[in-house]
């Protein structure tokens, strides 16, 4: 059945550009060339990605060298990989950073979600604290990392979990983001609810979340993405090998491996596959959101 659903389907796509081909030639060639650029540009972009999981995949990594260079992949080998697992105290630096991760991607949903739901209201000095948000987003994280690294040694929050994740608590883009989702639901359903006598936080898990779950999930990717891929601030606030994320160990195994690129390449993958994993299931979401942003008045 579902065979032949997709069969139908293909028939009626397949007719429908038979049909606006006999209707407007120059639109379908326009239409046409369009799609190749576009999937050049696309095979452009994915060829790094694919080099990089070639390379990983080689092994003797000499073979690179040798012979005729061929761009398939040819006998492909999980060793890389392996020896990388083996190497290094790969399952502790993946619970680091999945744990920091976690605790990021949780703070960024609730305060994120706070201070978009109060900007979404009228009140007194609203523009002078726009002001504020949109001046400190111009300011780069480079330039205030000194003083965050005080604070968090004052708060005996070097080497911790919490000392790595509180820089990523919040984010000023994510903000952004909830609360244009949050600006375009009708007031009628806060008034509502308010008449019922629902709290503002009810208001706004019980409402506006239901209501904004693309904008949730492009928070989840953005802090998601940022957390995981943090360098800099684990390199300040981290003295115990303990609390080292994957970040922080590519780099060492970097400096140790130099010269070996299919270990580098392999541990890269490694680092990488769970950010595609979370945006592969949270892509449709996250695409709606961008088409829900762009078609906004």
């Amino acid at each position: 059945m579902k065979i032949n659903d997709y069969l139908s389907r293909s028939d009626f796509a397949l007719t429908k550009g038979v049909a606006a081909y006999r209707d407007d030639p120059m639109e379908f060639y326009r239409r046409t060339g369009l799609f190749l650029v576009t999937l050049c540009i696309g095979l452009l972009f994915a060829f790094p990605f694919y080099w990089l999981l070639k390379v990983a995949l080689t092994w003797p990594a000499a073979s690179l060298y040798a012979g005729t260079p061929s761009l398939a992949i040819e006998n492909p080998s999980l060793y890389n990989f392996v020896r990388v697992w083996h190497a290094i105290p790969f399952v502790r630096y993946f619970a680091t950073s999945l744990i920091v991760t976690g605790i990021a991607v949780a703070s960024q949903l609730l305060f994120c979600s706070l201070a978009a739901y109060g900007l979404s209201m009228d009140f007194y000095g609203k523009k002078y604290v726009w002001g504020f948000i949109l001046t400190a987003m111009m300011i780069p994280f480079q330039t205030i990392f000194l003083p965050d690294y005080l604070i968090t040694q004052k708060l005996g929050l070097v080497n911790s979990y919490t000392g790595l994740a509180i820089v990523v608590a919040m984010s000023i883009v994510n903000i952004l983001v909830l609360h244009d989702a949050f600006t375009s639901i009708p007031d009628a359903l806060s008034e509502a609810a308010r008449l019922d006598g629902a709290s503002e936080l009810y208001i706004l898990f019980g409402v506006y979340w239901p209501l904004s779950k693309p904008a949730l999930a492009t928070t989840v990717i953005l802090s998601f993405i940022f957390s995981w891929n943090s360098y800099l601030w684990p390199l300040v606030v981290v003295k115990d090998a303990q609390y080292t994320p994957l970040p922080l160990g590519l780099a060492e195994f970097q400096s140790q491996m130099s010269g070996n690129f299919a270990l580098q390449y392999a541990f890269a993958i490694m680092v990488l596959l769970p950010v595609l994993v979370v945006f592969l299931l949270l892509q449709r979401q996250f695409i709606k959101s961008a088409i829900l942003g762009s078609m906004k008045t």
